[in-house]
């Protein structure tokens, strides 16, 4: 208790895991809301799968269990960067779309089929493989992020232009610089 204690009420004060602990958190609804599917399309019944794949509910539910769980860390990312953001006083919103765009762009998009090569995403990287990363990629894109936009390395907009126009375009100039660093991480 001596040890223990204060380390965890170090570590839960700590600004990475205000944001991680949230971040992770959202995605409860989609774990959740989808354990239903999960749990029937997986119930080892032979009867049952065989109704399942007979009526064709096997693929439909199949593509959902995909299309949440399956894809877990494309959730996450922006989750924890949201986060992250949001706790130091910057836009959330950005920091999210931002560190989404980077964890898209660092990933193999690449195949090769026969003699063809073929531009796509692998979902075997943006699910249970991926989780991790994605929350590193979260967590290092909002950091950065945060503190670029706090050294005001913005672009200058005249009053007259709508907030919801200068939020959007004033950290043009921390993207353009993420990017770059986007650019040197995956030649590396």
């Amino acid at each position: 208790d001596k040890i223990i204690s204060p380390l965890a009420k170090n570590l839960s004060e700590s600004k990475l895991m205000k944001a991680l602990m949230p971040g992770m958190m959202a995605t409860l609804i989609i774990t959740m809301g989808v354990a239903v599917i999960s749990i029937l399309v997986a119930i080892p019944f032979q009867p049952w799968q065989n109704l399942l794949t007979s009526t064709g509910l096997a693929n439909h539910m199949n593509a959902i269990v995909s299309a949440t769980t399956g894809i877990l860390a494309l959730y996450i990312v922006p989750g924890v960067a949201y986060h992250y953001a949001h706790n130091e006083g910057e836009n959330g919103l950005n920091a999210a779309i931002l560190a989404l765009a980077v964890f898209i762009a660092l990933q193999p998009q690449n195949i090769t089929v026969g003699k063809n090569v073929l531009n796509v995403l692998q979902s075997k990287y943006l699910g249970n493989e991926g989780i991790f990363v994605g929350m590193l990629t979260g967590i290092i894109v909002s950091v950065a992020y945060v503190k670029l936009m706090k050294k005001n390395i913005k672009m200058k907009l005249p009053d007259s232009v709508p907030t919801m126009v200068s939020d959007s375009l004033s950290p043009i100039f921390v993207s353009m610089i993420i990017f770059v660093c986007v650019l040197v991480v995956r030649v590396l």
